[in-house]
């Protein structure tokens, strides 16, 4: 009952059942994307993340080149950026028939959310902090190697 209140608001006032279900009634602000390429070995120019208790596919990150990159240079108001969920791709909406559409589909309809579920918001926020652990780690390292380096060479 409550979602179907819910659809009755303008598209930009659409809350989702998120909340309660995880799941959108309709994405707050999407919009569609169709982009081709000429193979399936040639990429999307996307970097996503994903997790196996959620359906969203979220998108970290578009690369320079590639079919999404095309895309946003020749479309003003709809652009594919970092921190936006895929909803579908090509009528798909679990996580692996969308992983499959972008490893060997040739044109893609993807149904693009700006508003992230709070599974897919929690996921990237996971992302960051073990990036961020992972340099501070990798920064220790560094320092460990660069001290052993000064010690042989003194010696």
């Amino acid at each position: 009952l409550l979602c179907l209140k819910l659809t009755r608001l303008p598209l930009c006032e659409q809350m989702s059942c998120l909340g309660f279900f995880n799941q959108r009634v309709q994405p707050c602000g999407g919009f569609w994307v169709h982009v081709k390429r000429e193979s399936s070995d040639e990429p999307w120019g996307l970097q996503t993340l994903h997790s196996d208790q959620a359906d969203g596919l979220v998108i970290m990150r578009v690369v320079d080149t590639g079919a999404i990159a095309k895309w946003n240079w020749t479309s003003l108001e709809d652009q594919v950026n970092s921190s936006q969920a895929i909803v579908s791709i090509n009528g798909h909406s679990t996580i692996q028939e969308k992983l499959d559409e972008l490893r060997y589909a040739t044109s893609l309809k993807m149904e693009v959310s700006l508003r992230l579920t709070r599974q897919e918001a929690k996921l990237v926020r996971r992302h960051w902090q073990f990036k961020e652990k992972f340099r501070e780690r990798l920064g220790k390292v560094d320092a460990a190697l660069k001290d052993m380096g000064e010690e042989s060479d003194s010696s």
